[in-house]
């Protein structure tokens, strides 16, 4: 027990060094296989870990796939949101995206590890409030593990494995935050199961925002056609709308709509003008089997797309907007920030 007291300080002390300091990260980087060594241990390695790639792209370009694969197995066994925290920081460096990180993460995460996400079910009735069901295939206690998540998803007899974000929206204070701002940046100890899977839920929003960042298709097409994810337009769109849910959720389906849906717009394509002359030499033998295009099985990929130009969302945003995430005021109840607004309110603001 000293013994792993004692790594963990250490841990602690490189995670500060390394912090912001691109020469530190350099010379610990040096040891980063010993340390990847230590994964899984609780020693604080993973957060030691981001450190060392946060905002360092002559790191972040050493990447390799071997580091995103050994995360997804980890994550197979272990819902942690710190590995997922660690696979965000990797996707981009300040404002510019890593395409080919984003490409590993979509690769062995998204394509390769069906039970490594939540499963969402957004209910939307007229004259109902929207509601959004989460679960998560290895936190619920059932025992999903020999079925597909569209066995998952379309089996409404677990129903009592969903767990409702309605139930988060708490602006009670809790150590100075919103009841789901707390949860996020609380000690996993103080934390129930029910909490635990709607802060591994929140990781995975991030994840999801940060690899379709710049219009990665690949990252698009997958987010986008599993109905098991629910992340239509419309749904997206209920979400935001929806008061009963915590604005720090509202604020993440709020980047995911920018990431999903408004970053694509345009969403046609436009010929580009050539200001200088290219050649090319003739090729006798076309890359592509023409007896594939006549049989039709080379099919174009359909990403959906929004139908409305955007209208009813720049509605909800005026309207959303005036509102400032909920805020209100001691006297009267009107919206204002002068009232200690909660963390939550404040980044569905900025978002």
């Amino acid at each position: 027990d000293k013994l792993q007291e004692i790594i963990q300080y250490c841990y602690h002390l490189m995670k500060q060094v390394v912090k912001e300091h691109e020469g530190n990260a350099l010379e610990l980087h040096t040891f980063v296989d010993v340390i990847r060594s230590h994964q899984g241990m609780g020693l604080g390695e993973t957060v030691c870990l981001k450190e060392i790639y946060l905002g360092k792209r002559t790191l972040l370009a050493t990447v390799q796939p071997d580091v995103i694969q050994q995360f997804a197995t980890l994550l197979r066994t272990n819902k942690d949101p710190r590995l997922i925290d660690f696979l965000v920081s990797l996707c981009s460096c300040g404002d510019e995206q890593m395409p080919n990180i984003q490409k590993m993460i979509c690769d062995e995460l998204l394509n390769n590890s069906e039970f490594l996400l939540p499963a969402i079910d957004i209910q939307r009735s007229p004259g109902q409030a929207t509601k959004l069901l989460i679960r998560i295939a290895g936190l619920s206690g059932s025992s999903e593990h020999n079925h597909s998540w569209k066995d998952v998803v379309n089996s409404m007899v677990n129903n009592h494995f969903w767990i409702d974000v309605s139930k988060f929206n708490d602006t009670t204070k809790v150590h100075g935050r919103d009841m789901a701002s707390h949860i996020l940046t609380a000690s996993v100890s103080e934390l129930d199961a029910d909490q635990k899977i709607f802060r591994y839920f929140t990781r995975c929003c991030n994840l999801c925002g940060k690899v379709s960042q710049g219009r990665n298709q690949t990252a698009l097409a997958f987010l986008l056609q599993n109905t098991y994810l629910s992340l239509t337009y419309d749904d997206i769109l209920a979400v935001l709308k929806e008061p009963s849910l915590p604005s720090l959720t509202r604020a993440r389906f709020t980047m995911l709509m920018v990431r999903l849906y408004v970053d694509r717009d345009p969403q046609t394509s436009k010929p580009q003008i050539m200001y200088t002359r290219t050649w090319s030499k003739i090729v006798a033998n076309t890359t592509v089997d023409e007896s594939t295009l006549s049989g039709g099985s080379m099919r174009e990929v359909k990403i959906p797309v929004c139908k409305t130009g955007f209208v009813d969302l720049c509605e909800h945003l005026l309207q959303a907007l005036g509102d400032l995430g909920g805020a209100r005021s001691g006297r009267g109840g009107q919206p204002s920030l002068n009232g200690l607004p909660t963390y939550g309110q404040l980044e569905l603001i900025a978002a």
